[in-house]
């Protein structure tokens, strides 16, 4: 009896080709796979063949040598290792092997998956400075709770005012009017009450008369104003059938706005006197109440609860500047509007604008509302908003979803390389309508009112709240310095860390091998600690539970061995971390509030895996008579050869090629080029065809049943059927 090995009929070519798709696969002997040879006793190998042949229409080719005599060569795509330049840049790194992507937050908050190579915005920040080009630990936040017990309303307004001439942080909170003399609770004190009345607003006003007082003015909800003159309190003599309920100054002029009667007033002289007082202007409909009352470049802007925005004439017309963007009835629009800059910064709804007087009013939408993206915790309506000088301007936010505020900082001043406008050459600032923060988080308050004043000594930011209480921040020129610690910066003791955009390289579709990572920055001092953490989306990593951490869907897991206490310091993943996409947690951490480990930049180390492909290049035997590998001999003439080839390789679409190991590969033929060579016999016209081709997808026809045809079952007694995949 012939042996199996006798009766294996060799592979008759080198290579097939169908232009057309293959049929479904069907007869495979892996189709039989979990099967004994037994239970096929009485079929004949021919029967179990597919009904349709696997390739469809197919063509065999014979191969001619090449250069270094091999039939055909097969190499794995590298189309982008020879594109970058020589340079010593992160960017000139062959991305199959390893690169470092430099991660630098410079350009704001707000970008939830990487938008470019050079990615310099983030998605969030908890507690976290980020000013200069560098980021670090955010600010301490000091809670003061007046001794003087719980609160009847919220904190609308601070104000600086005379006290024994001495200048003084007042602010307003329900029925009381509050007089900070220190930072203790008992440093509080109540300077003015009104039993059943709200304390709506205050300015700080010196009129153009003989002998002004400098004085504290505050408006109640009941039309009632009153002076304060460092000493005593007096009540205002106003006009009849007028109150003044907001406060404003424009020059040497106190505006004064009765809320219900929707009419103004001004007084240059002594405001306690009623004839100092101008006659009325009405303001838009007086049953849309205003919410306060703004001045910028000398030009006073009043607010409704509509949403409504108007200005004066000097007729004592009054103009609706922008009606298009009221909204539905809220006491708090326009309540915490800020001159800054020349601009008033102001709430209407959900929308956050800026106003410009000079020249024409001019309306710009400016609130970290317009990035539309912005999928973190760290969003919500402006609250209240005001400037520092001119190095940026503050933001307070509130996610009522979660009853947290949060703490923005907005501006930053970027180095720009020649001036065109100026003869003067090296680097001029300009100034980057952006977001960054949050500085601090809040939980379970909501900001109320903000605040920027040298009370007692140094710039401090005052935040008020909700419950009537306030918190204090102390303000630094350069919260980042590497002199952090020397300068009076404090830093947060809670948890503070950034998270960055969703990570893809560019590559979003295919796998990426993240190696290591590591930290660049100008201050690490004896106890400041960083720590970089991971979660992998798209795809798996090689952890799934490490202690202390659940383990569950969304865990951050730490990236190597952490945290890292020293600029430069690189440490590489413990496990394999492959994946789609990846975001990175650099958390901050030091042993205490006067320190910060300071951050230019976090590199991460990857290589892109792509799906293997490869490029095959061969040369077909296009001639009459060309011996196959079996010993037969071909019957299509080279012509017919030579058009087959050129059929395929004019295809739309995908192709496939069986080689001699049986394989099916989707292939598209990219290059063509034929050679007419000698005859090799009389009248014979045949050609040496080139071509090129790169695989997309590959079928396994290992084991096809075909190769056993003519083999009886029995002859296989003892073999599984898988094992004939092999032979």
């Amino acid at each position: 009896m012939p042996t199996l090995s006798s009766r294996r009929k060799p592979w008759p070519w080198d290579a097939r080709i169908a232009v057309n798709k293959p049929a479904p696969v069907g007869g495979r002997v892996g189709d039989f796979r979990g099967q004994t040879i037994g239970s096929l006793r009485g079929k004949l190998i021919g029967t179990l063949r597919a009904r349709a042949t696997p390739m469809g229409t197919t063509k065999g080719f014979m191969l001619l040598p090449q250069p270094d005599s091999s039939l055909m060569i097969g190499r794995k795509q590298t189309n982008l290792e020879n594109l970058y330049p020589s340079t010593a840049e992160y960017d000139s790194a062959p991305v199959y092997r390893e690169r470092t992507f430099m991660f630098r937050p410079t350009a704001g908050l707000g970008e939830p998956v990487q938008s470019s190579a050079a990615d310099r915005r983030y998605h969030y920040g908890i507690n976290v400075w980020c000013s200069g080009g560098l980021f670090g630990k955010g600010p301490l936040s000091h809670q003061v709770v007046p001794a003087s017990g719980p609160q009847t309303g919220i904190l609308r307004r601070f104000v600086e005012g005379l006290h024994g001439g001495v200048l003084t942080l007042f602010y307003l909170v329900g029925q009381r009017v509050y007089r900070r003399s220190d930072d203790s609770a008992t440093g509080q004190v109540i300077s003015r009450e009104r039993a059943g009345h709200v304390a709506m607003d205050a300015a700080r006003f010196t009129g153009g008369y003989a002998t002004p007082v400098d004085g504290l003015y505050v408006a109640w909800d009941d039309g009632v104003v009153e002076e304060y003159n460092g000493s005593t309190w007096t009540a205002c003599v106003l006009p009849a059938s007028f109150g003044g309920m907001f406060l404003e100054v424009v020059g040497d002029e106190l505006w004064a706005a009765d809320q219900v009667r929707s009419v103004l007033r001004k007084c240059t002289a002594d405001p306690k006197v009623a004839g100092s007082w101008s006659g009325p202007i009405l303001i838009g409909n007086p049953s849309e109440r205003i919410t306060a009352i703004r001045q910028t470049s000398n030009c006073l802007v009043i607010f409704k609860e509509s949403g409504g925005v108007f200005s004066i004439n000097s007729d004592g017309s009054d103009n609706d500047l922008y009606p298009g963007i009221e909204s539905t009835i809220n006491a708090d629009n326009g309540r915490t509007a800020w001159a800054w800059l020349g601009s008033l910064w102001f709430r209407v709804g959900h929308g956050f604008f800026q106003l410009t007087m000079t020249g024409g009013p001019v309306l710009t939408p400016a609130g970290p509302g317009r990035n539309l993206s912005n999928s973190s915790e760290v969003k919500g309506p402006v609250q209240a908003w005001c400037g520092w000088g001119t190095q940026m301007a503050f933001a307070a936010i509130y996610n009522a979803s979660l009853n947290n505020s949060y703490l923005l900082s907005y501006g930053n001043w970027i180095p720009r390389e020649g001036d065109t406008n100026s003869t003067v050459s090296g680097s001029f600032y300009a100034f980057a309508d952006q977001y960054d923060g949050a500085l601090v988080r809040w939980k379970n308050r909501r900001v109320t009112a903000l605040f920027v004043s040298s009370v007692p000594t140094d710039s401090r930011l005052y935040v008020g709240f909700a419950d009537g209480n306030y918190d204090y921040i102390k303000l630094v020129a350069y919260p980042l310095a590497v002199d952090a610690g020397t300068n009076g910066a404090e830093y947060t003791s809670d948890e503070s860390y950034m998270v960055t955009p969703l990570h893809h390289a560019m590559f979003q579709a295919d796998t990426k091998h993240w190696t290591g990572v590591s930290c660049f920055g100008p201050k690490f001092d004896t106890g400041d600690e960083v720590f970089v953490r991971y979660r992998v989306k798209g795809g798996k990593s090689g952890l799934s539970v490490v202690p202390p951490l659940s383990g569950v869907q969304g865990d951050w897991v730490p990236l190597g061995n952490q945290p890292m206490t020293h600029s430069g310091e690189r440490t590489d993943a413990v496990d394999a971390i492959a994946g789609q996409s990846i975001e990175l947690k650099i958390s901050f951490d030091s042993s205490a509030t006067s320190s910060t480990p300071i951050l230019e930049g976090v590199g991460l180390h990857e290589r892109l895996v792509p799906r293997f492909r490869r490029d095959y290049s061969l040369r077909v035997d296009a001639n009459d008579l060309v011996a196959r590998r079996d010993g037969s001999s071909t019957r299509q003439s080279g012509a017919q050869i030579r058009e087959i080839l050129e059929e395929a390789a004019a295809a739309p679409a995908n192709i496939s090629i069986i080689l001699p190991d049986e394989r099916v590969n989707d292939v598209a033929i990219f290059s063509y080029e034929e050679h007419q060579v000698a005859h090799a016999q009389r009248g014979g016209l045949g050609w040496a065809i080139s071509v090129q081709a790169t695989q997309f997808t590959t079928v396994d026809q290992y084991g096809i049943i075909g190769r056993l045809h003519g083999v009886r079952i029995g002859d296989l007694r003892g073999y599984q059927i898988s094992a004939l995949r092999y032979m």
